[in-house]
């Protein structure tokens, strides 16, 4: 068996160093689409069992021409992106990125 792992594409709040996690269900930009499609375009051949993806909407619209392939999909939030708590929505700081620095250690 292979596994494929893939990261959603860009969102706007990616692109502005502002956090998301879990909390924040943002969709993706116009680079995130042009990402989704450049993804689909090179895998379209292979013969996927199963889509999984978290329940958030960034992840879908990142595999959504798969979806409409109607492979078999699984939404769990048991992979959503950790809640980064009232940090979420707010811009990268130093002081925000020492405490990212200390959750992940």
């Amino acid at each position: 068996m292979t596994l494929y792992i893939l990261r959603h594409g860009e969102t706007e709040f990616n692109r502005l160093g502002i956090v998301q996690g879990s909390g924040v269900d943002t969709d993706l930009n116009e680079t995130g689409i042009g990402q989704s499609r450049a993804f689909f375009e090179t895998y379209q051949e292979i013969d996927f069992q199963l889509v999984v993806t978290s329940k958030l909407r960034r992840t879908h619209q990142t595999v959504r021409h798969f979806l409409e392939k109607e492979i078999p999909w699984i939404q769990t939030e048991d992979i959503n992106e950790m809640s980064w708590g009232d940090q979420e929505g707010k811009s990268n700081s130093p002081e925000r990125a020492a405490i990212y620095k200390w959750m992940i250690n």
